[in-house]
């Protein structure tokens, strides 16, 4: 918009008065021209005329001037507006900027340190590869006196399994110690491979011509080595003691597993333990995180299409879309103590072992499902009189969380009450009791309840992390039975490994492919 004030000059009134001012000058005092002549006066007429005219110009330079004013002063009036709304803006673009500014200062103050951390991370992850390499390079005499000593004692001593325990002890320590100290652990395991690879294949043409060192091994017995350290059974060393069994199984609150026995996988075995064992105990340090009941940690080992397929499932939180990659770096965490040890080095040492193994790792969160179920209870009061009823409750999903509501509630009011468990009481013992989700038809029956002691079950569905916990205390008098719903929202790795045999019936790449797929995979710290 245009801002200057143009006021223009009376040009045509001013000479116009000076003009009717001329003429009445001469008309009034006659001029003496050259010769002796004199200027006739002008007849009055033309003088009324011209002052007439000027007079009409003066008004009209007038109006303008009053109209030019105005416009005048609008524009100042809008010139000052524009001042102050300029002040207002600059003052607000200052607290803007003052508080961008302290935004800034904090963000700086925030990457800065979470950069510091991980360069200090880094700094202390180099720390101890070169310790572990210092400890490995002066331990060797250490190491081959120990292990000839218990070697020794084992020959000695055959039937006292603590020494293979040792043994199998001693030689997971230095394994991890070599591996440790790699400069890169899929190379490092990669190469090993090649030369286990070697031998099977000389196993497998020559029987009789022994190997170096054992090419392969059972996945299942890594897996046992892993979980025996931290299940809460007692019979945990009797899962080797079957070696006629195609299949070992458990079950419990703790863990509940599915192993196949004809997994053989190549390798070292105590890598397939630290990548198991990783993956365990981060499983259990999120089940110790949830209050009240959570359900048992789900391990499943079976052979499909020629691969060794491993699954784990954590009753920890989901992985959101932001941190699907970050989760395998080194030094990354979702954990919040800042103390905890081994901090960032789990999932990055699984990921190192199964990229060595030239296998995948995936991993996929596990939802809460809504669900209903027909209970069926038997009860008895130790003479004739027996009763059985039935109930059905509706397991909803609110807010992520589970609940429960009885069938009968929801078609009698607008509004049924969710509630995190259902109980009943009986005036009777109970005898039995009988569950079936009502969308997969499956029943599971329990029976058999001792008096006085809580019996306490999860559901025991094979392979799948539990949905539901029963609850049972009696005696002969009376009983309760509690149903509650479990919060089974987690996430399950994923892990796929060739089998020993497999690369006898697979393809070879293409060159090309294969060496842009080695060096995608190995490719070296830092």
């Amino acid at each position: 918009m245009n801002t200057k004030a143009n006021i223009s000059y009376p040009w045509l009134s001013s000479v116009s008065l000076l003009l009717a001012l001329a003429l009445w000058q001469l008309a009034r005092w006659p001029v003496a021209l050259p010769d002796g002549m004199l200027l006739q006066p002008l007849p009055d007429l033309w003088l009324w005329s011209v002052t007439s005219i000027a007079l009409a110009l003066v008004l009209w330079d007038l109006l303008r001037f009053h109209r030019q004013l105005r416009g005048f002063h609008k524009q100042a009036q809008h010139l000052t507006d524009q001042c102050l709304q300029l002040a207002e803006d600059k003052k607000r673009l200052q607290q803007k900027a003052h508080t961008y500014s302290n935004k800034t200062e904090k963000l700086k103050a925030f990457i800065g340190d979470k950069l510091l951390e991980y360069i200090e991370y880094d700094e202390k992850y180099l720390h101890f590869k070169g310790i572990a390499a210092e400890v490995r390079h002066n331990g060797i005499i250490s190491y081959d006196i120990i292990l000839d000593a218990l070697q020794t004692a084992r020959s000695q001593l055959p039937d006292d399994s603590r020494y293979d325990e040792a043994l199998a002890g001693l030689g997971y320590l230095w394994d991890l110690l070599d591996l440790s100290t790699a400069d890169n652990m899929a190379l490092h395991i990669n190469n090993h491979l090649c030369d286990c690879e070697n031998y099977y294949y000389q196993q497998q043409l020559n029987t009789t011509e022994p190997a170096p060192f054992e090419p392969s091994y059972p996945a299942y017995r890594a897996l046992v080595r892993a979980l025996t350290p931290v299940t809460q059974s007692a019979e945990r060393l009797q899962w080797l003691n079957k070696p006629d069994a195609l299949e070992c199984t458990h079950l419990d609150s703790q863990f509940r597993f599915y192993l196949d026995k004809t997994c053989q996988l190549l390798g070292n075995e105590n890598h397939l333990v630290l990548l198991a064992e990783n993956l365990i105990k981060n499983a259990l340090y999120h089940k110790d995180q949830g209050l009240g009941p959570r359900p048992a940690i789900v391990l499943n080992l079976t052979a499909q299409e020629g691969k060794a397929r491993f699954s784990v499932y954590n009753p920890g939180p989901h992985i959101e879309d932001a941190n699907q990659q970050k989760i395998y770096q080194l030094g990354f965490t979702t954990r919040q103590d800042a103390q905890i040890h081994g901090r960032g080095l789990g999932l990055y040492f699984v990921s190192q072992i199964v990229s060595g193994y030239e296998g995948k790792i995936r991993h996929r969160n596990w939802y809460n499902q809504p669900e209903s179920y027909s209970i069926r209870i038997e009860t008895h009061d130790g003479l004739a009189s027996q009763r059985v009823q039935t109930q059905v409750v509706e397991v909803v999903v609110e807010n992520q969380q589970p609940g429960c509501r009885m069938v009968s509630d929801a078609a009698n009011d607008d509004r049924p009450q969710i509630v995190p468990h259902q109980a009943w009481q009986f005036t009777q013992a109970i005898v039995s009791v009988e569950i079936t989700a009502r969308s997969q038809a499956q029943t599971w029956s329990f029976s058999d309840f001792e008096q006085e002691t809580a019996f306490c079950q999860q559901e025991p569905t094979p392979g799948l992390p539990p949905r539901w916990q029963l609850t049972v205390t009696h005696n002969k008098q009376r009983g309760r039975l509690v149903f509650e719903p479990m919060n089974v929202n987690g996430v399950v790795f994923d892990v796929e490994l060739p089998l020993a045999d497999t690369e006898v019936d697979e393809e070879l790449p293409e060159e090309e492919d294969y060496l842009s797929e080695v060096a995608q995979k190995y490719v070296p710290l830092g």
